[in-house]
């Protein structure tokens, strides 16, 4: 859910069955996408002296810093009288924002702002809002589209080109590749671990996941888990990252689906490791009844 607030947008994961209406409170803001209060009137969460109320989570202040300075300046606020909310002069007794002088003429101390580069990183980007909406409107149960968002990284703005030179970005040719060329079968479902890639910081395994083909009221992607292990007992759990693509050029059966996948593993493992045990499990199969065992390999490295 998005909404405005003070001139500024929040966000936040919304999910609620219930309705709110307001009487005397008024709101925190407006709906510019999801729910909000009711699905009417395009208000969210509430406000009542300096109580506030949102149905949004995901985590609201970690995700919004410049509503959790304001919360933080309208307590410092409460304790002394000449402070302002940090890095943006808002009042919430004018419901805007302030010069360098309160209301009442009395100057406003203000502080340093923290650096939240980071925080407005993770701030969804117009393009991936777009793709949403293309989405939702896609009459295809599972769009080449749909696949491709639901198997990005986190989708972030564009940060400040000193962060980015700070960021090492692991380099996209392999230092070594070993061919697996494994396949296991569990009910109808075949997974074929194809090759284990070797960066310079981690690992990738690359596989092909056949399949019925995923039915209409999917609204993600389950991309394999994958457990591994290695012979001196190191663990990596997990999916860091993998991409999931649908091939229907390889599908020879229209009753079968095939998706290429990887899964990425950090850190590598130690030199002394000569083995990977992997197991991995179909999340959907999770509902089966009986549910079918993890697929098991083992990989020589």
């Amino acid at each position: 859910m998005a909404i405005s607030w003070n001139g500024n947008t929040l966000v936040g994961f919304e999910n609620h069955g219930g309705r709110t209406y307001l009487g005397t409170a008024r709101p925190l803001g407006k709906v510019l996408k999801g729910h909000g209060n009711n699905s009417e009137d395009a208000t969210e969460g509430a406000i009542y002296r300096n109580t506030y109320g949102t149905y949004m989570h995901g985590s609201l202040l970690p995700k919004n810093p410049h509503f959790a300075d304001h919360l933080l300046g309208l307590a410092l606020r409460r304790k002394y009288d000449n402070w302002a909310t940090p890095g943006t002069g808002t009042d919430e007794r004018t419901n805007g924002t302030t010069s360098s002088e309160d209301i009442d003429g009395a100057p406003l101390a203000l502080l340093t702002p923290l650096d939240d580069t980071l925080e407005w990183a993770a701030y969804i980007c117009d393009a991936c809002l777009q793709l949403c909406n293309e989405i939702l409107h896609d009459p295809m149960p599972f769009s080449a589209k749909a696949l491709e968002l639901a198997s990005r990284p986190p989708v972030v703005i564009a940060a400040p080109q000193e962060l980015e030179q700070a960021m090492s970005v692991p380099p996209r040719e392999a230092v070594r590749t070993i061919n697996v060329e494994l396949e296991q079968k569990q009910h109808d479902r075949i997974l074929m671990l194809h090759q284990l890639q070797f960066y310079e910081q981690h690992f990738e395994l690359h596989y092909l996941w056949i399949r019925p083909p995923l039915s209409q009221g999917f609204a993600f992607v389950p991309r394999i888990i994958f457990l591994v292990r290695d012979n001196t007992g190191l663990q990596w759990m997990g999916d860091r990252g993998g991409i999931l693509l649908a091939r229907p050029e390889l599908a020879s059966d229209p009753s079968r689906a095939v998706y290429q996948g990887s899964a990425r593993f950090r850190p590598l493992p130690s030199p002394e490791a000569h083995t990977l045990m992997v197991r991995a499990a179909d999340p959907l199969g999770q509902f089966e009844d009986p549910a079918p065992n993890p697929w098991q390999f083992e990989i020589s490295i």
